[in-house]
């Protein structure tokens, strides 16, 4: 653990704060005592994720229809914050490609049935997701990705190769970067976010 103490700003809540004491207490009586086997063997205990959906953490930002807790996204930075001080980066990617990269797209993107489908059984814990954007020809360029996906039917069919799936081992949920359009050109966001 870092000596570096965080100070809190003024505009935390205090359901932040109480967010964030849970998480500490998990990172030390939890993490810290195993952290260093879980990167030896390369993958955090699917188990770990049930015990952070009985405590709420994995689902803080999520509506509470999906069993969330509606805190909304500085949440997710408390998390993040707490998670990466254990300095363990097997666990806090895991867990922050779970909450944030793979359950985040049904949320924004997906209907009212995939998040009842998929969402309440991923904020428990009992469900984990994963995210497949890298390519062995591409990296984790997403402009340059070169996996398909085409409609058929109600279906679509996937055609490509990913690498370095995190959360590839214990998956449940895959959220795959694909080309729907192959003549679509990428764009990009160029202009300032300063006014």
């Amino acid at each position: 653990m870092s000596d570096f103490e965080f100070r809190e700003p003024a505009v935390v809540s205090e359901e932040l704060r109480m967010l964030r004491d849970q998480a500490r207490r998990f990172v030390k009586d939890v993490v810290e005592p195993h952290g260093e086997q879980w990167e030896r063997d390369g993958l955090v205990p699917r188990s770990i994720f049930r015990e952070l959906g009985d405590l709420g953490l994995l689902g803080a930002r999520y509506p509470e229809s999906c069993g969330g807790s509606e805190l909304g996204p500085m949440a997710s930075v408390v998390l993040a914050e707490e998670f990466s001080r254990s300095s363990f980066g097997g666990f806090a990617s895991s867990v922050n490609v779970h909450t944030d990269m793979s359950l985040a797209h049904i949320v924004h993107r997906g209907t009212e049935e995939q998040q009842q489908r998929y969402l309440p059984a991923a904020v428990a814990g009992e469900k984990i997701g994963a995210i497949c954007v890298t390519e062995p020809h591409a990296g984790s360029d997403v402009a340059g990705i070169k996996t398909r996906a085409v409609r058929d039917g109600d279906d679509w069919v996937i055609n490509g190769s990913k690498t370095f799936i995190t959360n590839g081992v214990h998956g449940d949920i895959y959220i795959v970067a694909a080309r729907t359009d192959p003549d679509v050109k990428p764009r990009f966001c160029t202009k300032s976010l300063r006014r």
